[in-house]
């Protein structure tokens, strides 16, 4: 848990939902990471939001408010797991990694 950054989401310009799931992100955001992994399922348990809230809201957050970064994670079968969040605005420190290049043979 990291209290300045729910303290800087607090700050923040959006919708109540947005907020809300920004917090909960906050919340969740872990300092040493630089980013937060809630699902989407518990982030809707802790928001008292439906789930397609918190999709929408995660999405506007994204798209057109980007004061999130979002990584998909997969496990080792492939399927899709908890996405990992990052706050760049908040943190300098907190941004998704650039996708990796194959190298041609």
């Amino acid at each position: 848990m990291s209290f300045n950054a729910i303290k800087w989401a607090v700050a923040q310009e959006t919708t109540a939902p947005q907020k809300s799931v920004l917090m909960i992100l906050a919340f969740h955001f872990n300092d040493e990471e630089h980013c937060a992994w809630p699902s989407h399922n518990l982030i809707a348990q802790e928001t008292n939001l439906s789930r397609a809230t918190v999709v929408r809201s995660i999405t506007s957050l994204q798209r057109d408010l980007a004061l999130i970064e979002i990584e998909s994670r997969e496990d080792a079968a492939g399927r899709q797991t908890s996405n990992r969040y990052y706050l760049p605005d908040y943190d300098a420190q907190s941004r998704r990694a650039p996708p990796r290049l194959e190298a041609v043979a």
